[in-house]
């Protein structure tokens, strides 16, 4: 019988060795922030030497970028596969912010390490400030093409200005986030999460029927939005 196992190639290795480079660096930026967070640092908590770290990715801000991007997939992967199986874009917005909400509650590293990045790109680390605001920018498009698609529909007030919907809803979350963060037993998520629901629901266009949009609901990460 043959027992051999069969090797990795050096393209498998190097996307292992990548995700546990970003991990490592979603830990620590978690536990004690960027500033502090050093590619020696990851490189330890990764299993390898900062050297390879800083071959890899050639500075820290360059590895702060997959990081984000790293981020950004894991919460639109998360959230909008949610959203993806609702009937309607009021039902799924709600669904996005109670995913949102449930990662919260569940004190993730990710979101920690997200919230202390955004805080020193504004004070000791600004260089920061644009990959933040890349960032921002994405989560904004995909909400708001979720906000055009019921404003085209017919589901959502025809007055309602969706960029600006849409950043209202990300800065609500935002503001909520930084909350529990800082004091989380100083409020209820569940009760958050029925409050914010209330505000989407002003979002409807009461005038029309509900429509049923899940197996048709177009890609919300795409570009289309006003």
């Amino acid at each position: 019988m043959n027992t051999r196992i069969a090797r990795r190639t050096q393209a498998e290795r190097k996307a292992e060795s990548d995700q546990r480079m970003i991990q490592a660096a979603i830990e620590l930026f978690a536990e004690q922030g960027y500033v502090r967070t050093t590619l020696n640092d990851i490189g330890s908590r990764a299993g390898y030497t900062g050297g390879l770290v800083s071959k890899r990715y050639g500075s820290k801000q360059a590895l702060l970028s997959a990081v984000l991007d790293e981020l950004y997939r894991s919460f639109t992967r998360d959230s909008m596969t949610e959203v993806s199986r609702t009937e309607s874009v009021v039902e799924g917005l709600a669904t996005y912010v109670q995913t949102f909400l449930r990662r919260l509650s569940r004190n993730n590293a990710q979101l920690r390490a997200l919230y202390l990045i955004m805080g020193e790109s504004l004070g000791a680390v600004p260089e920061m400030r644009s990959e933040i605001a890349a960032f921002n920018k994405q989560t904004i498009r995909a909400i708001g093409n979720l906000l055009q698609q019921g404003a085209e529909n017919g589901e959502l007030r025809q007055d309602l200005v969706v960029r600006e919907a849409a950043a209202s809803v990300l800065a609500l979350l935002r503001g909520v986030t930084t909350l529990y963060l800082t004091d989380p037993g100083s409020f209820s998520l569940d009760k958050v999460e029925q409050e914010v629901g209330l505000m989407l629901k002003s979002m409807e266009n009461g005038k029309a029927k509900k429509r049923k949009n899940g197996p048709n609901r177009k890609n919300v990460n795409s570009e289309n939005t006003k």
